[in-house]
């Protein structure tokens, strides 16, 4: 079963101790930060009302998030263990909602991922954003642009 609570302390350092490598690889081509570090400072620039760490039988699969960039645009993320990939697709009803709950308050949700995350890319699609453009985040590494914006 899917669960989802408000993230304890505990998750997190749970969460920077098991990431995916490809989120791993993802933090080391868009920040400068360590996993524990991406961890906290991602927590902690967000809406607290769209926070969530998501289980799946009680083991954490991820935390997920919405940064305000402004009154209008957000940044959604996710950081997940090993056990991500395994339920991604379970978790799609319950991120589907979520998603559609962000874009009540926050009409344009844009972020940036890595290129190589292919199988999450496709998942964004499933949750209705477009992938626009890819750019560089810096030498060597690609990301590629992701909005999906409110229906008005």
């Amino acid at each position: 079963m899917i669960t989802s609570r408000f993230p304890q302390d505990n998750d997190l350092v749970y969460l920077a101790e098991h990431l995916r490598p490809g989120d791993i690889e993802e933090l080391e081509a868009v920040t400068a930060l360590k996993p524990c570090e991406a961890v906290i400072a991602s927590v902690q620039a967000s809406d607290p009302q769209f926070l969530r760490a998501w289980l799946a039988d009680g083991e954490l699969l991820c935390i997920a998030g919405c940064s305000p960039i402004n009154t209008t645009r957000a940044a959604p993320w996710l950081l997940g263990t090993d056990l991500l990939d395994k339920h991604l697709l379970r978790l799609t009803k319950e991120a589907r909602a979520g998603v559609d709950a962000m874009l009540a308050v926050y009409p344009v949700l844009s972020n940036v991922i890595d290129v190589r995350q292919v199988r999450v890319m496709r998942w964004l699609k499933l949750l209705g954003f477009d992938m626009l453009y890819s750019q560089e985040a810096r030498p060597g590494f690609n990301v590629m642009r992701f909005e999906r914006v409110a229906h008005v």
